[in-house]
């Protein structure tokens, strides 16, 4: 091996090393106290709230240190998974909601926190989420929600006043409907005359479509289940792949004429997202599809920009799908490693109080999970998330709160991906492509997913397809 592989190995495990040292609970018999960590991957900008509200808690409870670790977002599934397996890691940690805690659960590497909550705090959580296959596994519970996602929408189309004023509009010619949003975003490019366009759109990587897709979809094509969290393309009701559904057609159709107009802004086929968004900051777009987090994220990066929020535009023939969300799975864990469970729980516990959630949402501004956090300083804006929420989301059947042990069963990924789909077709301007390649997603999609319901019944689960259609499932109405 030679000096420079020896430097890059000694680093590694070092920095290994720095990882899994901030994880496991530690006592200290000189002191008394305990020291519970908590990992995340929100970034270092999120700290600005987390040290002070732990020196706070740690004002109360002089026997407990607590420390946050930031683990930067690409390499925390893998990270965490490491610190894990290896039996030592965090005391608590965030688990990214696109996975299944189910196999947490199945390996004995997470803790239940009945013994610690009592009815009277779990009275103040959606109850809605506290059952089997969401929270509760094998009849024990082991999570709560910190953020209600209910709330924490995707896909929403913000505006930058200051471009709509320039183009000669105003909030009242804000687009409703997929025409309109053609015509608008068309002529705005055009008046802009490569001064500023209609829409910003991020199209590097490729699955970088879901923010502008997150929100037409749920508009138009009821075959996409929870947008953000898992099922584009896969209808509940036939338990069958159909990313080549007439909605699906329609908003690739848009997205293609967007494009031939010119109402894009010009490079979104290798732009950034943060390219995109600093376009839309700069007033150099009048139009960007995100989350709620966009006036934080955005806002904070570009303190003059003056921008509103709408629901994503429908169809001209009128709305055929809603924001269905899962009744998701908890966020923060309790690892079966902790060397203090009861330490690491009363910080559990604080996490998700009343007065942690209170202020969550005043110093950060996303919505917290639990129901009697005190909301009265929402701005405009959150004002208008909360109504776009109560106006058109709605709940969709998950196949794991029916069998628990469909969250063993991986859910496919296959090349092309679906946004691939998309792209290409947007590439071609063609929407013959992206009917042909959606079928072959289809066919792909279907294939893998019967192989890896086949795995999982090889390995003790029982799952069938059956598991994933809801017939009786009607689109536009909470399951």
């Amino acid at each position: 091996m030679n000096k420079k592989n020896v430097i890059l190995l000694l680093l590694s495990v070092f920095m290994c090393g720095a990882i899994f040292a901030n994880g496991q609970n530690e006592s200290s018999e000189s002191t008394g106290k305990s020291t519970v960590t908590i990992w995340h991957w929100d970034g270092a900008g999120i700290e600005k709230f987390y040290k002070p509200m732990a020196e706070k808690f740690e004002m109360a409870n002089p026997d407990i240190d607590v420390e946050f670790v930031a683990v930067a977002q690409d390499q925390y599934g893998q990270s965490l998974a490491l610190s894990i397996t290896s039996g030592a890691g965090p005391d608590l940690f965030w688990y990214q909601p696109e996975n299944d805690p189910r196999v947490l659960v199945d390996q004995n590497q997470v803790l239940p926190i009945d013994d610690y909550v009592d009815a009277d705090f779990l009275s103040q959580f959606d109850q809605r989420l506290l059952v089997e296959g969401a929270m509760k596994y094998d009849g024990k519970l082991y999570s709560l929600p910190y953020e209600n996602r209910f709330l924490k929408l995707h896909g929403m189309m913000f505006y930058n006043k200051a471009v709509l004023a320039k183009a000669g509009y105003s909030e009242d010619d804000i687009p409703k409907t997929f025409s309109e949003l053609l015509e608008v975003a068309t002529d705005i490019s055009k008046k802009g005359n490569g001064e500023y366009y209609g829409i910003a759109m991020p199209g590097n990587p490729s699955a970088d479509f879901h923010r502008i897709l997150n929100g037409l979809l749920t508009t138009a094509a009821p075959a996409s289940g929870d947008i953000r969290y898992g099922t584009v393309g896969f209808d509940e009701k036939s338990g069958k792949f159909k990313l080549d559904s007439e909605g699906h057609k329609m908003v690739a159709q848009l997205l293609i004429d967007l494009s031939k107009n010119g109402a894009l802004a010009p490079g979104w086929a290798s732009m950034k997202t943060t390219a995109a968004r600093a376009l839309f900051g700069q007033d150099q777009a009048a139009f960007y599809f995100g989350g709620t987090w966009i006036p934080r994220v955005v806002g904070g990066e570009y303190p003059s920009l003056d921008l509103g929020v709408a629901e994503a535009p429908v169809p001209d023939s009128g709305r055929k799908a809603y924001r269905y969300m899962s009744l998701y799975n908890g966020s923060v864990y309790m690892n079966a490693n902790t060397k203090n469970a009861a330490a690491s729980a009363k910080v559990f516990k604080w996490l998700h109080s009343k007065e942690f959630a209170t202020a969550y949402f005043n110093e950060v501004g996303e919505f917290p999970g639990n129901q009697a956090a005190e909301l009265t300083s929402a701005t405009k804006l959150q004002k208008d998330f909360m109504q776009i929420a109560k106006d058109y989301v709605k709940t969709y059947p998950d196949p794991k709160v029916e069998n628990p042990a469909v969250g063993l069963v991986a859910w496919p990924e296959v090349n092309p991906t679906r946004w691939d789909v998309f792209a290409g077709a947007l590439i071609e301007e063609d929407i013959n492509a992206f009917d042909k390649l959606a079928k072959q997603w289809n066919e792909k999609m279907q294939e893998a997913l019967e192989r890896n319901i086949e795995k999982a019944n090889s390995e003790g689960d029982n799952v069938t397809l059956d598991d994933y259609k809801f017939p009786s499932w009607d689109y536009m109405s909470d399951y």
